[in-house]
C-alpha cells in the first residue's frame, strides 16, 4: 500500500461525496463537469493517452467521480480503471531514464496544496494531511534530491494561510517533528534511517520557511514562521 493510500480515503472524503458542499457558487462549467458521468470510454482514453488530463475540464471534478467507483463491484472499473488512474494521477517517484518523471512525492505532495486550498477542505483534515507528510518524509528510506521537501512544504504553507488555520494542531505538529528527530542523536553512530528522516525534515522546515515568509503577512502566518525558524535554530 502506497504512503498515501489512508490519508485519501479520509482527506478525499469531501470531494467524493455529494453532501460537499462549497463556501462560494461554482462557475457554470464547473457545475456543468461535477454533474457529468462519464462513461467507460471516457476512463479507457484517458489510460490510452498516458493518463493526461482531457483539455478543457478540471481535475477536482474527475477527482470526484472516480472516487465514486472505488466501490464498484466492477473490477474493471473500480482497479483497471479509477485505482490506476487516480495512483497514476498521484504517481509513483524520481526520475525514469526512459518514461522521464514519475514523481509520486512531488505529484502528490502538490495534490496535498491543492486540496489545503480548496474551499471543500475541512479544518479537521489539516491534522491529517501534517502527519501524511511526516510519515512520508519518515518513510522514504532515502534523502530526497529532487525538490521533494520544498513541493510538501508548498502544501504544508497552504494550510497555514487558510482562514481556519489550526495553529495549535500546526504547534503540536511541529513540536512532535521536532521531539522525533531529536532521537537521532542518542546512538553514536546515528541510526541511518533517524538520519535520513533528519535531513528531509530539516530541507523540508527550511523550505517552509521560505515559503511562509513569502506569504501576506498575517498575524497566523508570522507567528508560524517563527515557529519554524526557533526549530531550525537548533539544528
Amino acid at each position: 500500500m502506497t504512503w498515501y493510500a489512508p490519508f485519501l480515503a479520509v482527506a478525499l472524503t469531501p470531494f467524493l461525496t455529494a453532501n460537499a458542499v462549497s463556501t462560494a457558487a461554482p462557475s457554470a462549467s464547473a457545475q456543468q463537469q461535477t454533474e457529468t458521468v462519464h462513461d467507460r470510454k471516457f476512463w479507457r482514453a484517458i489510460a490510452a493517452h498516458h493518463y493526461s488530463i482531457p483539455p478543457g475540464l478540471q481535475v477536482f471534478p474527475l477527482v470526484r467521480e472516480l472516487g465514486g467507483y472505488l466501490g464498484s463491484p466492477d473490477p474493471e472499473l473500480r482497479d483497471d480503471l479509477a485505482y490506476t488512474i487516480l495512483d497514476v494521477w498521484i504517481v509513483y517517484r524520481n526520475h525514469h531514464l526512459i518514461k522521464g518523471w514519475i514523481h509520486s512525492t512531488a505529484h502528490t505532495a502538490d495534490l496535498l496544496g491543492a486540496l489545503a486550498a480548496n474551499p471543500h477542505f475541512r479544518a479537521e483534515d489539516q491534522a491529517r494531511v501534517l502527519q501524511a507528510i511526516s510519515e512520508r518524509l519518515s518513510t522514504a528510506g532515502q534523502i530526497f534530491s529532487y525538490g521533494e521537501q520544498d513541493r510538501l512544504a508548498v502544501a504544508v504553507a497552504a494550510i497555514a494561510a487558510r482562514k481556519d488555520f489550526d495553529a495549535a494542531g500546526f504547534h503540536r505538529w511541529l513540536s512532535t517533528l521536532d521531539e522525533s528527530d531529536r532521537k537521532v542523536w542518542k546512538d553514536s553512530p546515528p541510526n541511518d534511517a533517524l538520519l535520513k528522516t533528519f535531513q528531509n525534515n530539516t530541507y523540508m522546515l527550511q523550505a517552509l520557511a521560505a515559503r511562509l515568509y513569502a506569504k501576506p503577512k498575517t498575524p497566523e502566518i508570522t507567528a508560524a514562521l517563527e515557529e519554524v525558524i526557533q526549530i531550525l535554530r537548533k539544528r
